[in-house]
C-alpha cells in the first residue's frame, strides 16, 4: 500500500503530494549530486524525493517533516543513512548543519504552497550556507519571481530574490500530477545564490526601502519612501524620479536608490 492510501493530506501543512514518479527523478537529477553533497530537503512528505536522494552516496542527508504522522512511515521505506528529523525549516538551522559538515548545502523540496512567500526569504537570509537550491512552487509564485518591471507581479520576491539570486524555471507541471489535486499548476524553479556583491553598501537598508515601497505599490514611490525615511531626505534623491510607482524600477534602480539613501543619510545624519 502507497504512503498516500495510508496518509490522509492535511489542508493545514498545504499537503498535495507527488505521484509522479518520473517528475522527481527531473527534480533530484537537476541537483547533481555528488558524494561529498550535504542536502537538505524540506518536507518529505510520502518520501517520493527522499528514496531518490538517499541513491546517491551523499555525505549528510536530512530530510525535515512537520507531520508526524509520516515519520514512521518514512523510517520503513528510507535506509538510515537519511536522518528524518520532525520540524519546520522555518526553525531548522541551516547554518549549523553547514558548520557540523563543512559544507554549503543543497535544498531540496516540494514546498508548503501556503508558506512559500516565508521558506523563500528565509533561504536568501541562509544564502552562505547554500550552494544550490531545487524547489516545486506554485506556478504563480515562480511567475512572480521571473517577472519585469512594469507588470502586476513584480514585487518583493522578484525585487529581493533577484537580486541575491540567479532564478531559473526548470518546467511546469499539471495539478493532476498531484494527491489531492491542488487548485493550481506548479513550477520547479533553481536558485543559485550569488557570492556577495560589493556594490550594495547596506544591505538591511536595501531590504527595508524595497518592502516599504512595495507596501504602496499604487502610489509613487514617494510616499512609500516618507514613511520611513526623513521627507528632507527623500525630497534630495536624484538617482531616481519619485513620481515613478514601485513596479516601474529595475532591481538595479532599487540598488542604486538604496545606495544614494545611504550616501545622503551619511553627510547628514539628521535626516
Amino acid at each position: 500500500m502507497i504512503m498516500t492510501q495510508r496518509i490522509q493530506p492535511l489542508k493545514r501543512y498545504s499537503q498535495n503530494f507527488l505521484t509522479n514518479r518520473y517528475y522527481a527523478e527531473k527534480i533530484i537529477a537537476a541537483l547533481n549530486l555528488k558524494s561529498d553533497d550535504v542536502v537538505l530537503e524540506i518536507g518529505a512528505g510520502t518520501g517520493m524525493l527522499t528514496e531518490i536522494i538517499q541513491k546517491y552516496a551523499c555525505t549528510k542527508i536530512v530530510s525535515l517533516e512537520v507531520d508526524r504522522r509520516c515519520i514512521p512511515l518514512l523510517q520503513e521505506k528510507l535506509s538510515a543513512k537519511v536522518e528524518i528529523v520532525q520540524d519546520s525549516i522555518l526553525n531548522f538551522s541551516i547554518e549549523d548543519l553547514y558548520l557540523t559538515w563543512g559544507k554549503k548545502v543543497k535544498v531540496v523540496g516540494n514546498i508548503p504552497y501556503h508558506i512559500t512567500s516565508e521558506i523563500l526569504f528565509r533561504l536568501m537570509d541562509d544564502r552562505g550556507y547554500i550552494s544550490q537550491v531545487v524547489l516545486m512552487v506554485q506556478k504563480e509564485v515562480a511567475d512572480r519571481l521571473l517577472a519585469t518591471p512594469h507588470n502586476k507581479v513584480y514585487g518583493i520576491p522578484t525585487v529581493l530574490l533577484g537580486y541575491y539570486a540567479q532564478i531559473n524555471r526548470l518546467f511546469n507541471l499539471s495539478r493532476k500530477n498531484f494527491l489531492p489535486v491542488p487548485k493550481v499548476d506548479s513550477t520547479v524553479i533553481t536558485l543559485s545564490f550569488r557570492e556577495e556583491r560589493n556594490e550594495l553598501r547596506d544591505h538591511d537598508l536595501f531590504i527595508k526601502l524595497v518592502r516599504q515601497c512595495f507596501q504602496t505599490r499604487r502610489k509613487m514611490i514617494q510616499n512609500g519612501l516618507k514613511r520611513i525615511f526623513n521627507p528632507l531626505l527623500v525630497e534630495r534623491i536624484k538617482t531616481i524620479p519619485l513620481s515613478v510607482r514601485p513596479e516601474d524600477l529595475t532591481i538595479e534602480d532599487y540598488v542604486n536608490l538604496a545606495n544614494e539613501i545611504y550616501y545622503l543619510s551619511s553627510l547628514d545624519p539628521q535626516v
